[in-house]
């Protein structure tokens, strides 16, 4: 699959990578549309200090479920979708300085 990726400040390329899988209690994505977002320049611009490069950026998407992982309940394939998965792991330094 296509991939918007920042390599390093001002260096961003369109790459190919691997589709993912869905795990359990997730869903995979086919993206029909995706924004650039303001967090997303200033990643390619190099202004934001939380970013680690390589980068795969675009996290504002709609698309159509392709697949359900274990566990996942009132979603199916086919569905349509809005997405902003912006997820927190509650340990990096971001997460713990409440960003």
């Amino acid at each position: 699959m296509k991939a918007f990726q920042v390599a390093n400040i001002n260096d961003y390329a369109l790459i190919e990578v691997q589709s993912p899988q869905a795990e359990p209690g997730e869903v995979l994505i086919k993206t029909s549309f995706a924004g650039i977002c303001g967090s997303d320049l200033h990643i390619i611009h190099g202004q934001n200090p939380f970013v680690q490069f390589p980068r795969i950026t675009g996290h504002e998407f709609s698309g159509v479920i392709v697949a359900v992982g274990e566990g996942v309940e009132n979603l199916k394939p086919g569905d349509r979708v809005c997405v902003d998965p912006v997820i927190s792991c509650g340990e990096c330094y971001p997460c713990r300085i409440g960003r």
